[in-house]
């Protein structure tokens, strides 16, 4: 039996797909081996907390507010109170900012994982495609689409040439869909990768946002750390004033003592070190003391404060000549010391302070008070309330000794180059007082200035 005109043209006709399938199928491995492409852009944005660095925050690091702007020395005590609560509000606030950090990079850092993931099951289904293409590639490299097409028009069941042409057309389509299928994969893989590198650059954002934090938090314990130094050398100033002032007025020693040691108790007293921190959870409150208490310093000679040379005093008119003259007293500590009207005084200001007691006396003031104070009696009060070594006498903080007790040497007052004015009799307790007024007038004429957080105490340096 011999095929009929009709046979021939059907195969011919059927060639054209068959030959695409085959071009299709032997080109696919070469287009497996190219880079997956870089997509445009990812398909979704991950919901990933933005977190900024706060840095140059109000009264921040930074922002040029330091404990420095307040001179804890001669402030008072409401400037330095509310120095202390500006800090420990900065501190509580930086705390939490910190903890948000935390948690942005926690929740980055997932979505990262999740974005990582969803690469991963892309490119499995990549792989899948790829090798049914590469099945599919062997099979027609073995098997040419054109003897298929040759087996199923010889099938009895194909007894018309339409219903073989469809058959045909099948099994190609079906060769077909799966290259359409890798292509589709593939694009699904490289837009799941850029979503994961859109994801891996935000929680970098979110760790750098967190190490900002974390700086800043570490720059305002600074300040707390510098604030608390400060503080224990207030502390020393009042302890050593207070001391001397007990000769002339006891309740205003006691009520200075008192009131600079609460000031002392409520000040910031620095947390660990950030890195010491574990954010949020672990975070240490702030105004606890650390157990070991600062680090000593080099205990090979003393810190007494050095006494400041006397500016030279202006002219000044000749005292009277019933002014008893300057009477020596014994000293100790190496400084030379000589009584002034009733003042004892270091002798290299013997002259000035003469000339302040009888410029004061000529205006209606009768100025007295105490000067000169042996450090002899301190140095054994913190033996007896500080310890024994040479850093529990010289060196350790006053604050930690029970009760404080000011450091010998700080005081000017022991270089005899300090005084604390009573007017009348009566301690200078107040800047409306009128010999108080005049002194801040004139004193300076004399070489003596105040300390502005006690009415009473003139010194060379006013301190």
């Amino acid at each position: 039996m011999t095929a009929s005109p009709a046979t021939p043209v059907r195969r011919l006709n059927l060639r054209p797909r068959a030959v695409l399938w085959v071009v299709a199928a032997v080109s696919v491995p070469v287009f497996l081996t190219g880079a997956l492409p870089v997509a445009a852009a990812p398909q979704a944005a991950l919901p990933v907390p933005k977190l900024t660095a706060q840095t140059a925050q109000k009264g921040g690091p930074g922002s040029g507010s330091s404990s420095r702007q307040v001179d804890v020395l001669t402030a008072t005590r409401e400037e330095v109170t509310q120095k202390i609560q500006e800090l420990d509000a900065q501190y509580a606030e930086q705390q939490g900012a910190v903890a948000q950090a935390e948690v942005a990079v926690g929740l980055a850092n997932e979505a990262v994982g999740r974005a990582r993931a969803r690469v991963t099951l892309a490119e499995n289904e990549v792989e899948l495609a790829r090798q049914t293409v590469r099945a599919y590639a062997v099979e027609a490299y073995i098997t040419p689409p054109a003897e298929d097409a040759l087996r199923v028009l010889s099938v009895g069941q194909a007894d018309d040439a339409s219903y073989a042409n469809e058959v045909i057309k099948i099994m190609a389509d079906d060769r077909h869909k799966v290259v359409d299928i890798l292509v589709g994969k593939r694009k699904v893989a490289a837009d799941e990768s850029a979503t994961a590198d859109a994801a891996a650059a935000a929680a970098a954002d979110q760790v750098a946002a967190k190490q900002a934090q974390l700086g800043e938090l570490e720059g305002i314990r600074s300040e707390q750390e510098s604030l608390a130094a400060e503080l224990d050398d207030r502390l020393d100033a009042a302890l050593a004033e207070a001391a001397a002032l007990a000769e002339i007025d006891r309740q205003m020693a006691a009520e200075l003592a008192a009131q600079e040691t609460a000031l002392r108790k409520v000040s910031a007293v620095p947390s660990p070190r950030v890195q010491d921190v574990a954010v949020p959870a672990g975070a240490a409150p702030v105004g606890t003391v650390p157990a070991n208490g600062p680090a000593p310093t080099d205990p090979t000679t003393p810190n007494p404060v050095p006494g400041a040379p006397a500016p030279t005093s202006p002219p000044r008119t000749a005292p009277p000549a019933t002014s008893p003259p300057p009477v020596p007293v014994p000293s100790g500590g190496g400084v030379s010391v000589t009584s002034v009207g009733g003042i004892t005084v270091n002798v290299a200001i013997a002259g000035q302070i003469r000339g302040l007691l009888d410029a004061a006396t000529a205006a209606g003031f009768n100025l007295r008070g105490g000067g000169y104070r042996s450090s002899a009696a301190q140095v054994a009060t913190r033996r007896a309330n500080c310890g024994s070594t040479y850093y529990d006498i010289y060196q350790k903080p006053a604050s930690q000794c029970s009760p404080p007790t000011a450091i010998p040497g700080r005081s000017m007052h022991e270089q005899g180059r300090a005084i604390d004015f009573t007017s009348g009799g009566a301690l200078i307790t107040s800047r409306s007082n009128p010999a108080f007024v005049w002194l801040s007038r004139n004193a300076s004429r004399f070489g003596m200035y105040n300390l502005p957080s006690e009415p009473w105490h003139w010194s060379t340096n006013g301190n």
